[in-house]
């Protein structure tokens, strides 16, 4: 159980006729996170900030872009408490579902769900096996490029780059 504030802003300029496939403008947002001690022992400051873009370029399709950046600070000590996790590691501070990952279709499409990052920092070798296991980490950055086409009626196409990786400090 965490307490916390999460004061966030959202400014979304996107057009289009399908809100879920801007085709044109922009969203930003921001979200500051600060969770005190008062049911667990956690203390520690996350920010996330996103900016996306998208130019249309008429009959030829869209291009998106979107750059992702997020932080922890930790300001407890909350050693041994997550096995994965070496007790030196700044993101052992932090409890597994505040940290960040990325991989998979909304982040880093070259990876799995949540296994980008640092074998031997956010991810880790479980004993007796030969597969890594993500921990996550405080420190995040991704950006995204995709150029989205239309092929026939409805069907489309997309090329992309992403690019990015999670870090434990």
């Amino acid at each position: 159980e965490l307490t916390s504030l999460i004061p966030s802003l959202f400014w979304d300029h996107r057009r289009g006729d399908n809100p879920l496939e801007p085709t044109g403008g922009w969203s930003s947002s921001l979200q500051l996170q600060y969770a005190f001690p008062l049911r667990t022992d956690a203390e520690f400051l996350k920010l996330f900030v996103q900016q996306t873009h998208y130019l249309a370029l008429g009959r030829l399709g869209v291009l998106a872009g979107s750059l992702r950046f997020g932080g922890i600070e930790p300001f407890t000590n909350l050693a041994g408490q997550d096995p994965y996790v070496p007790d030196e590691l700044p993101s052992s501070n932090v409890f597994i579902d505040e940290r960040f990952f990325a991989g998979g279709d909304s982040t880093q499409r070259a990876y799995r769900q949540d296994e980008l990052g640092i074998r031997g920092e956010t991810l880790f070798q479980s004993r007796g096996s030969t597969t890594f296991v993500p921990a996550g980490g405080n420190g995040l950055a991704l950006a995204n490029l995709e150029y989205r086409f239309p092929v026939f009626g409805v069907l489309g196409g997309a090329v992309f780059l992403d690019s990015g990786n999670v870090w434990a400090d």
